[in-house]
């Protein structure tokens, strides 16, 4: 699985330097001509590819995934690299938590769990997109998600629910649970784990430019991302909890929460309404009014 991970980042980081490559000989050529090729024509403004660096804004929402805003530098050459912040959509995740794994009965029960208890989900992205002119309005990227989110519940419903009860040694948890206070915890007390999945993805989009206001455009991305590792953690409880959470729930949350995310492999759309700001301009390249 790792192997196949590596061998697809290593290809698409490959295949964005050969694209690159391509352009930058072929934009040399057209200067050496003295051709320059607009991208965008609003009355008598006159902007070429080579012209400009840009910083540009994102809205964007990406199902089912987040919703999210960022920003974007882009180079001259058409290589930008970008930042944004998310918030895991509850609509959205629905539909992601579908994809996975359930091949067997703790899966199943996990599965059905995270679905119902996901809260505060947040994710951060950084990116980086390849703008090839010879491709006009296509592009490709990478990207890296650092995503978060908790799954609130009592010590007791995490393993009934969780799918790891079997791996407990219930003599041990009842003799735990005959410490009246402990027993109180355990059945209700809140605790939030976090969960911490770590995914890359491999993007292709296309851009759609506005004739009127040029400075706005539409971006169509598909994305397909590839979990990478799954971390988990526990907020500090009482010293009574941590009785109950060290032993018991700890250890075999992050074992079931690993088993589930190891192959979540998950695709999706996205669509992006960019607003960009040109931050500096080559002489000659431009022709105003």
């Amino acid at each position: 699985m790792w192997t196949m991970k590596i061998l697809g980042v290593t290809v698409c980081f490959y295949f964005l330097i050969l694209l690159r490559a391509n352009t930058v000989g072929h934009a040399q050529s057209v200067q050496n001509a003295d051709i320059r090729q607009p991208i965008i024509e609003s009355g008598s403004l006159l902007k070429t590819v080579e012209s400009k660096e840009y910083i540009a804004f994102n809205v964007k929402t990406q199902f089912p995934i987040q919703h999210a805003l960022g920003i974007e530098y882009l180079l001259k050459g058409g290589l930008s690299f970008n930042f944004s912040l998310g918030q895991l959509s509850r609509a959205y995740t629905v539909t992601a938590t579908n994809f996975l794994s359930t091949e067997d009965e703790n899966q199943a029960l996990r599965k059905q769990f995270i679905k119902d208890k996901m809260k505060n989900g947040l994710v951060a992205e950084f990116g980086a997109n390849f703008y090839p002119e010879n491709f006009r309005d296509f592009y490709f990227g990478t990207h890296i998600q650092f995503q978060r989110f908790t799954l609130p519940a009592t010590p007791e419903e995490l393993v009934e629910n969780y799918g790891f009860a079997d791996q407990i040694d219930q003599n041990e948890l009842e003799e735990n649970l005959n410490n009246e206070l402990v027993q109180l915890f355990y059945e209700n007390t809140i605790i939030e784990p976090i969960v911490k999945p770590i995914q890359l993805g491999a993007m292709f989009g296309k851009k759609f430019s506005f004739s009127k206001i040029p400075n706005f455009l539409l971006l169509v991305e598909l994305s397909y991302h590839f979990n990478l590792t799954t971390r988990t953690k526990f907020d500090s409880a009482s010293l009574v909890g941590r009785v109950i959470v060290d032993a018991f729930i700890e250890p075999n949350f992050d074992a079931s929460t690993v088993d589930s995310f190891g192959s979540f492999n998950l695709p999706s759309l996205a669509i992006r309404l960019q607003y960009r700001i040109a931050t500096t301009k080559q002489p000659g390249k431009t022709k105003e009014p």
